[in-house]
């Protein structure tokens, strides 16, 4: 299926190829800053996938860096197009809780041992908060934008070297929103649950076309195709 697939076993070879336009970084999170600036310099349109870059600091040398270049610069957030997330963001621009003055949103895992995957070691951009936070965060602002105050609570679970457990509080004006990731739970929740003057609204599962893209199944593909994102359980009381 990927027959016609080039495959380079060094990064200079994909960045320093005049042939290509756009380079998409999906490397271990510690890379992404290095690799981006150096397709910048090489005149190349960057996607970085999520988290951005590991500080602010670089974030913003690197979008000061693709404005001097007129280049584009772009992070991929794949949970935007999530099966689970659509529902959630019709109820709440449906205006059908009226005001929602609760939101919990739930990423969850479980694994109780280690596997020497780098996202556990003790290295820059590691842990539970870069790799799953990233998506709720986003959700989050997608949602409601910028809140006026952040509390953290992150946590070493497992007591492992990187961080596997974080509870993040955001307030908004009459709005709070709780942020949650363990890579301890057995037995999952639901994944959005609001809170609203005229009711509650849950949702759980995470993604029906994970499994078909486990698959490699497209929406091409004639016998079976994606199915409806909107076929998870959710469950509302108004």
């Amino acid at each position: 299926m990927y027959s016609k697939i080039e495959i380079a076993t060094e990064s200079d070879k994909i960045i320093e190829d005049p042939k290509i336009d756009l380079i998409i970084i999906v490397a271990p999170n510690e890379f992404h800053y290095p690799l981006a600036r150096k397709a910048f310099f090489a005149g190349k349109h960057v996607v970085v996938d999520k988290p951005f870059i590991v500080t602010s600091s670089k974030a913003s040398n690197l979008i000061q860096l693709t404005e001097s270049k007129n280049l584009l610069l772009s992070v991929y957030h794949n949970r935007r197009f999530a099966s689970n997330f659509f529902p959630a963001k019709k109820i709440i621009n449906s205006k059908r809780l009226f005001r929602i003055v609760e939101v919990i949103m739930n990423f969850n895992r479980f694994k109780s041992s280690f596997n020497g995957n780098w996202r556990e070691d003790l290295v820059p951009g590691s842990g539970i908060l870069y790799d799953l936070g990233s998506h709720l965060i986003d959700q989050s602002i997608v949602f409601f934008g910028l809140p006026e105050f952040i509390t953290p609570d992150l946590k070493k679970q497992r007591r492992g070297k990187a961080i596997d457990y974080f509870d993040l509080r955001l307030d908004y004006p009459r709005l709070r929103v709780n942020l949650k990731s363990s890579i301890l739970v057995k037995i999952p929740g639901p994944v959005f649950k609001l809170n609203g003057m005229n009711g509650t609204f849950e949702k759980f599962g995470l993604d029906i076309q994970e499994e078909d893209l486990s698959a490699v199944l497209t929406p091409e593909d004639k016998k079976t195709g994606f199915r409806n994102p909107s076929n998870t359980l959710e469950k509302s009381i108004c």
